[in-house]
């Protein structure tokens, strides 16, 4: 188990750094162009060269290309009624018809890890339970790529910020943005890291150690993955629909502004100038020429619009269930996400 918690809840931080550092190219490319082979040859160069070598059960950890996004596998399941689900019963069969959106699905989406469970392990980590395990690893690892690709941006956006924060104030529209976006990725994986994985871990290891027979055991381990999906907010089809929609508008931005920023800067490159000063001004005035540019105004206006509206429905739906379900630990994130109490001070009640 506790294997399966260094790769399925990212509890081994380094080796996917390693792992995103050597795979990003190949996970940005269309399902369809990526090999399943390459992208377990990567895998395994990442366990290899971090700390998860020393884990003797690294080789059971696979690379699974997934041919349907989260989403749609989380929707799917709930569309299945509980009462047709035994105790002992596997999850039915992933959908196998080919999703409407995978030709635009990408690596990023669709990748996922398998594990390699022995008997008679199997009894306690079954398929149904390494079918959350994986849930919970897309969720938490799509997270990771959304912040990597925030950051990214950042960084990309450091020469336009020092050049024309003053003398471009419009842009500054889009440095609010990339902190607001940046503000609530981080503080969702804090709070599903500190707030939900490691305390139910802890009571999921203190019930291992009182278990006197394996249906304690099951019985613990089962807990400890349904009160997981349930505080991650993976069992709520509204709730999965707003974070995905916030996640993919945090990335769609990120890419906008990273190939606005990149042409920019090959704009300036490309003329014929060698001294520094002169590229700086060239480089200047691309960059303004296209952060003035009144679709980069209007496109930023539409992230922003998309990305606050989501963000206030979803407050808005996390709110209700704190006031509800008063076993849920919302109230860490609610107050990061709302620290103002902005969007509390917006919600429609009704009286």
């Amino acid at each position: 188990l506790r294997s399966i918690k260094h790769y399925f809840l990212l509890d081994q931080g380094d080796l996917f750094v390693h792992f995103m550092d050597m795979s990003w190219d190949e996970l940005n490319k269309p399902l369809s162009q990526i090999l399943p082979s390459r992208m377990e040859s990567l895998l395994e160069l990442a366990l290899r060269t971090s700390l998860a070598d020393l884990d003797p059960y690294k080789d059971n950890v696979h690379a699974l290309l997934v041919p349907y996004n989260l989403h749609t596998q989380l929707v799917y399941i709930m569309a299945i009624q509980p009462e047709n689900i035994g105790p002992d019963a596997l999850p039915p069969a992933p959908i196998r018809r080919p999703d409407p959106n995978a030709t635009s699905l990408s690596g990023l989406e669709a990748f996922s890890l398998d594990y390699t469970v022995k008997w008679p392990l199997s009894l306690v980590i079954s398929r149904k339970a390494l079918f959350k395990y994986q849930m919970l690893f897309r969720h938490i690892f799509h997270c990771k790529l959304v912040e990597r690709q925030l950051c990214a941006t950042w960084t990309c956006q450091k020469v336009a910020k020092g050049l024309l924060l003053h003398s471009q104030p419009e842009c500054a529209s889009s440095f609010a943005l990339l902190q607001q976006m940046l503000h609530f990725v981080q503080n969702l994986q804090y709070y599903m890291a500190s707030e939900v994985l490691e305390p139910n871990w802890c009571v999921l290891e203190l019930c291992l150690k009182q278990a006197t027979c394996i249906d304690n055991v099951l019985t613990a381990h089962t807990d400890f993955l349904d009160k997981c999906l349930k505080d991650c907010m993976l069992t709520s089809r509204e709730i999965i629909r707003l974070l995905t929609k916030l996640l993919n508008t945090c990335s769609s931005f990120s890419t906008h502004v990273q190939q606005l920023t990149q042409q920019a800067e090959v704009q300036a490159l490309q003329q014929e100038r060698s001294a520094a000063d002169i590229v700086t001004t060239s480089l200047s005035d691309a960059l303004q020429a296209t952060f003035s540019a009144e679709e980069f105004r209007s496109s930023i206006a539409r992230f922003k619009k998309t990305f606050t509206d989501s963000l206030g429905h979803l407050m808005e739906h996390l709110y209700l269930l704190s006031m509800e379900d008063l076993e849920r630990t919302l109230g860490g994130l609610l107050a990061r996400l709302d620290f103002n109490g902005f969007y509390k001070n917006t919600m429609h009640t009704t009286p």
